[in-house]
């Protein structure tokens, strides 16, 4: 059998001159698998900065903190948040932190408590309800130093992100969970939601 007869040189530089087509074609069809691999992997937990802020930490475009200023807040805006939730009472700051944020067009929520006491099932649900709800986020959660925002975090993950309490918990910790009371009431009402179920 004779032997197929060796490429000429046009045939070779007709195939050098599609191999730049033929990489680029390659690359933008795999485009469309890097892209849902990249948006696939779940958001992890890191601190970050926002100005002066107090313990910032963020979970993907998620924002938790202590109190931001008015600048801050303008900052976090251009990062993608909505929606602001303070945990802090309006007697705990001087200023008008919703007019603030009404001015940069954001939704504003203020759902104090102080007291572990005060820290009420109410609180809580509202809280899981606007951190669940695609329209209002991304969500910045805020007190003045993130130990009330730990507490909400741990419901918001258990119940919406559905992670185990274990993992939960150090979560919270890590955002600034200080106060075991807290802590107590935020599990208790997890359980009987689960409960419910």
């Amino acid at each position: 059998m004779p032997a197929p007869p060796a490429p000429s040189t046009m045939d070779r530089a007709m195939l050098f001159s599609r191999l730049p087509a033929i990489c680029v074609t390659a690359l933008f069809l795999s485009l469309p698998i890097m892209t849902t691999q990249a948006a696939d992997k779940p958001p992890k937990l890191a601190k970050t900065e926002l100005g002066a802020t107090r313990n910032v930490h963020s979970f993907g475009k998620t924002m938790l903190c202590g109190q931001p200023t008015a600048a801050e807040f303008a900052e976090a805006k251009k990062r993608g948040i909505k929606t602001v939730i303070t945990l802090r009472e309006k007697s705990e700051i001087d200023w008008d932190e919703a007019a603030a944020l009404e001015q940069l067009g954001l939704n504003f929520y203020q759902l104090g408590f102080r007291a572990p006491d005060s820290l009420t099932p109410a609180i809580i649900e509202k809280t899981v309800t606007i951190m669940g709800d695609p329209k209002r986020t991304p969500v910045m959660l805020h007190c003045a130093s993130a130990n009330r925002v730990g507490a909400l975090w741990l419901a918001h993950r258990v119940l919406n992100d559905k992670i185990d309490i274990e993992t939960a918990r150090k979560e919270a910790k890590t955002v600034g969970l200080r106060t075991p009371a807290y802590e107590e009431r935020v599990l208790s009402y997890i359980k009987q939601k689960q409960a419910a179920k």
